[in-house]
């Protein structure tokens, strides 16, 4: 068992590994994961339009995704939108062990998917979607190789593009975005008589990333 001063130095070692920035999206053309994606957009709901998304996969537990959605004319600014919409959908069982390949009983597994959509405010919409739009316009390459077998992919999308992180620990940009994502899935499941005060969480979270952001600028030459 290490020591508490081993501890230290192992966190320590994680948070300087940790890049403060997402990396660019995994654009492996292998069959296997064009498949799996295919099927984690098909079965989560996630072809149609949208302004922000994040889409979290963990190794062993059902994938899950939170994205925000506009109206039938959906445009490039939610500002524009009549309104603004959250949905939030999880599958009751792992999509990645649901294929064939992935399970020991090699058949296709039935995947149950529960989503909630609920109306979101347009003032914090919009500066969500510049959040997101600011941590897209971050990503680069790590210094460093941050990923392992185990743990949870975060993926973050707006129209601009795309970018993710592998299992964030400690408190710099990626996390404190994963942390406003999974604000937005609690605004969801939230009764309506609780949101207000969710949403206040939010608030904060959206504050704490805009102010992070502000004072933590990345040269991208």
């Amino acid at each position: 068992m290490p020591t508490p001063e081993e501890a230290a130095a192992d966190r320590a070692a994680i948070e300087a590994r940790e890049p403060d920035h997402l990396v660019p999206f995994d654009g492996d053309p292998a069959d296997w994961k064009v498949r799996y994606a295919g099927q984690l957009r098909k079965r989560l709901g996630l072809e149609s339009p949208f302004y922000i998304e994040m889409l979290v996969q963990p190794s062993f537990s059902p994938e899950y995704a939170v994205s925000l959605i506009g109206g039938p004319y959906w445009g490039a600014d939610p500002a524009s939108e009549e309104k603004l919409t959250l949905r939030y959908s999880i599958g009751d069982k792992s999509i990645w062990y649901s294929i064939p390949e992935n399970n020991k009983e090699k058949v296709q597994k039935e995947v149950t998917v529960e989503t909630k959509t609920v109306d979101f405010p347009k003032a914090q919409g919009v500066r969500i979607h510049k959040l997101w739009d600011r941590m897209i316009g971050r990503v680069r390459f790590p210094e460093e190789v941050n990923s392992g077998l185990d743990g949870t992919t975060f993926a973050f999308a707006t129209r601009r593009g795309r970018g993710e992180v592998w299992s964030p620990q400690s408190r710099k940009s990626p996390l404190l975005l994963v942390e406003l994502g999974h604000g937005l899935i609690d605004y969801c499941k939230a009764p309506e008589e609780k949101r207000a005060d969710v949403l206040k969480e939010i608030v904060v979270k959206i504050g704490r990333l805009e102010k992070y952001l502000d004072e933590h600028p990345v040269n991208l030459k």
